[in-house]
């Protein structure tokens, strides 16, 4: 799913038939929602290697907490392999 979509047809893009109304990071053995949020994906000038994240924990019924945004820092070293310095998170509080 690109950006675009993402954020202009996100209520149309379905996951075992649910919507995917926003950015959801789960646990793989349970499925049960680590955190939730926006993020933005920055690509190399050839646009096919990702070589910074931007995160934020911004959610409208969830209210994960900063200190949950290491769980999507952890995801995006571990499985992109991006530096954690090249992972910028934005605390959104309401």
């Amino acid at each position: 799913m690109n950006a675009i979509d993402l954020v202009l047809n996100r209520n149309d893009y379905k996951i075992n038939n649910i919507a995917a109304v926003h950015p959801m990071l789960v646990y793989k053995e349970d499925f049960e929602a680590r955190m939730v949020g926006e993020v933005a994906i920055i690509y190399d000038d050839a646009g096919n290697l990702p070589v910074s994240v931007i995160i934020n924990n911004k959610s409208g019924h969830y209210r994960p907490l900063a200190k949950d945004l290491r769980y999507v820092v952890d995801f995006f070293k571990t499985v992109l392999g991006i530096d954690s310095n090249r992972i910028i998170c934005i605390n959104i509080t309401c």
